[in-house]
């Protein structure tokens, strides 16, 4: 039997403020027909604050501050004929302004949602959970 890899990521639940109204990233992988969060695998010496960061620079082209965690999601999935058990860690994330360079190739579209508009576009189940946490979070933090 073949052993399992095991990765880790991080996920970016991105919100920006406009006024008094908030708006929520979403993104479109290239090649995908998923709506979700950007995400990236940790990488040499990142740990996952670092990671999520990262990752909402190279997958929507803008620069970040963290907030808090939300929470931790772990599933399985193949990729050629592989298992990989994932293990991905969501944070709050706020945005602050675009970064230099826009999104990277992997990434096919970005939009930002209020959250009703959000929960209706995300693919997974498990992340529209992520995102009512957050908004939650976010109205605590706010008051």
């Amino acid at each position: 039997m073949e052993k399992t890899k095991k990765e880790l990521s991080a996920g970016s639940i991105v919100f920006k403020k406009k006024g008094k109204k908030i708006f929520w990233l979403v993104v479109k992988p290239r090649g995908s027909d998923e709506w979700c969060f950007p995400k990236g695998n940790l990488k040499g010496g990142e740990n996952s604050v670092m990671a999520a960061k990262r990752g909402a620079k190279e997958k929507a082209g803008i620069e970040t501050e963290l907030l808090e965690k939300i929470g931790i999601d772990n599933y399985s999935l193949y990729q050629d004929k592989k298992r990989i058990s994932r293990t991905v860690i969501f944070y709050l994330i706020e945005y602050l302004q675009n970064s230099e360079e826009s999104f990277g190739k992997e990434t096919e579209k970005v939009i930002w949602l209020p959250l009703k508009k959000a929960l209706e576009k995300l693919t997974l189940v498990k992340e529209k959970k992520f995102l009512r946490q957050a908004a939650d979070l976010l109205k605590k933090i706010e008051k």
